[in-house]
């Protein structure tokens, strides 16, 4: 099946331990997301949801506080985040030693009987060509989903209005932009 290229949309890792004030990792105004999330996820025909999904023993620990820890609750998506019934759940930085900032190079689908070895593969299979992009932290894996989308051969737009910063993201929008991601500021 051929999903209608313009409407594809990756939510990355809107969890608790990133969007929650008292979250391990918080990302200010992390909560701010999801209203425009819930808001606008509905009009997409594919979704899929990353969420970092880490081995309680991983080198990504030496660099950043403990965080999504696969299955404890600091993992779950944040409250109030509508994951509609036709979502994909795509876990990144499952191995002991991958950071998994973009599920374009790490990770698998929560699902194990979808086809396709990565999400690119899943994604190229089913002609989808635009992807929309949102979530936290727009310096960190917004931003390198966004850059490996496209060197994966994908479009993709930035949707500001739905992603927050860890810092200040003059650095990341400009990175994205020369690496030919759209940027969409409303």
């Amino acid at each position: 099946m051929f999903y209608d290229v313009s409407n594809t949309l990756i939510v990355v890792d809107v969890q608790r331990d990133f969007a929650h004030p008292d979250g391990a990792l918080s990302v200010p105004k992390g909560m701010d997301v999801i209203p425009f999330i819930n808001k606008i996820v509905k009009d997409y025909e594919l979704v899929i949801f990353t969420r970092d999904w880490h081995p309680e023993d991983t080198d990504h620990f030496v660099q950043w506080p403990v965080h999504c820890v696969a299955a404890s609750e600091g993992a779950k998506f944040a409250k109030g985040l509508h994951v509609p019934e036709h979502a994909l759940i795509y876990n990144k930085g499952t191995r002991a030693i991958e950071d998994g900032y973009s599920p374009f190079t790490s990770g698998t689908f929560a699902a194990r009987n979808l086809d396709g070895d990565s999400l690119s593969e899943y994604l190229s299979l089913r002609g989808v060509r635009d992807i929309d992009v949102v979530g936290l932290a727009t310096d960190y894996c917004v931003k390198a989903t966004a850059i490996d989308a496209y060197k994966w051969g994908f479009k993709p737009r930035v949707l500001l209005a739905g992603c927050r910063s860890v810092g200040d993201p003059t650095e990341a929008l400009d990175e994205m932009w020369l690496n030919k991601v759209e940027i969409v500021w409303r």
